[in-house]
């Protein structure tokens, strides 16, 4: 069985997003992922938020829809937190996969 990670980044949306439909196309098994990263919850050097309270909340909000759509279709949103590279080996060391898919950005 080919099983392959899905990286949800910026691109949140299911449809008109030909990255997705193309993993979904090509693999038997997929893990739709979302990365929480570290380094956007540190403030800059001039001590302001990287991420604004706004965004914060419409991420939230973004994220749960996802959810909601994967789970209809049967799957579920995989929210993680940490540095990508991290997170993808021990997916990889866990769970076999060796595929990542993701958006053009």
């Amino acid at each position: 069985m080919t099983t392959a990670i899905y990286w949800f980044r910026s691109d949140l949306r299911l449809r008109d997003n030909p990255a997705f439909t193309q993993a979904c196309e090509n693999v038997e098994s997929l893990l739709p992922i979302f990365i929480h990263q570290d380094s956007l919850a540190r403030e800059t050097q001039w001590n302001f938020p990287r991420v604004t309270k706004n965004r914060q909340v419409f991420l939230q909000e973004s994220l749960q829809d996802l959810g909601e759509q994967l789970r209809i279709r049967g799957s579920d949103l995989f929210e993680l937190s940490g540095k990508p590279l991290e997170i993808f080996q021990k997916l990889r060391s866990q769970l076999n996969v060796n595929i990542i898919y993701c958006e053009q950005i």
